[in-house]
Formats: C-alpha cells, sequence, structure tokens
C-alpha cells in the first residue's frame, strides 16, 4: 500500500520487488501491513482503501497490521512506554500522530470490506508464551488480522 501510495518512484521499486523477490519472500512481506502511529487517521483510512482496490483480494484472503493504542486505554507501563517511543519518534521528525483503539480499527476494517477480525495483544501474548504469568508486557501495539467478507 505504502509503496503505491508514494506515487510512481514507489510503484516502480514495487514492481521490481514483486519482479525480483523470491515468492516465500514476497508472501511474508505482502502479509504484513503497519499502521503507522506518524499518520493521520484519515491516511491510514485511505492506505486501507487503495490497499483493497490496489489488489485483486478474494473473499477470505486475511492482512495482517499492527496498530498503537492511545495513553488513555493503557496502564501506566504502557502509557511510559508509549511515550518514551513517541517521544524518540518525535526527535527524529516522525511524532506519532494516529493511535487506534481496538473498536476504532475494527471498525475500520469492516466498514471497507473485513470480517472475521482477531485481535492480538498483551493479554494474548501472555496466554499464549508465558502461561498466563503476568510479566509485565504492555498493551500498546497490537496485532490484527482479518479476512475479506464474503
Amino acid at each position: 500500500m505504502a509503496a503505491d501510495l508514494a506515487g510512481e518512484e514507489g510503484r516502480a521499486i514495487l514492481a521490481s520487488m514483486l519482479a525480483n523477490a523470491p515468492a516465500d519472500r514476497m508472501h511474508a512481506f505482502q502479509a504484513w501491513s503497519a499502521v503507522r502511529s506518524r499518520f493521520v487517521e484519515d491516511f491510514v483510512e485511505s492506505a486501507v482503501v487503495a490497499g483493497i482496490s490496489h489488489r485483486a483480494l478474494r473473499t477470505g484472503d486475511t492482512r495482517r497490521l499492527s496498530h498503537d493504542q492511545p495513553p488513555n486505554v493503557l496502564d501506566e507501563n504502557g502509557r511510559g512506554l508509549l511515550a518514551e517511543v513517541s517521544g524518540t519518534a518525535a526527535k527524529y521528525g516522525e511524532p506519532f500522530i494516529s493511535l487506534f483503539r481496538r473498536d476504532q480499527i475494527e471498525q475500520l476494517l469492516v466498514e471497507h470490506g473485513f470480517d472475521s477480525v482477531v485481535h492480538f495483544g498483551a493479554e494474548e501474548a501472555v496466554s499464549r508464551y508465558f502461561g498466563g504469568k503476568d510479566v509485565g508486557v504492555p498493551d500498546v501495539q497490537r496485532l490484527v488480522t482479518a479476512a475479506v467478507a464474503g
């Protein structure tokens, strides 16, 4: 999506990647998208729409993305981590502009033709990888998988 939104140069880079990269690596590359916190929400929505219209997605095709959550839904540990990471990004000229709650990112995906939305965050990671033991994982960044509605 980002390459297409970058204009002619971005499309040329994408075409070169598609022509020259091994299929297994391109699959891994295409299967992951990050909702960049430094983009305004309207741009993120435009990227989702462009990605859907740019590719011939079939019913049931899945896409994965990550997004950061706003401080008002985070605990103290999460707010501290978000402040540290976003502060560092801002120092390098890339401030975090858009942060999405779970319900907001799900609504965006559903409005643009996705369903079967599955969220994965700190709680799911602790359950899956740490046997439910609290290890202090903050829930700042979340992963989402969604399928093209049929």
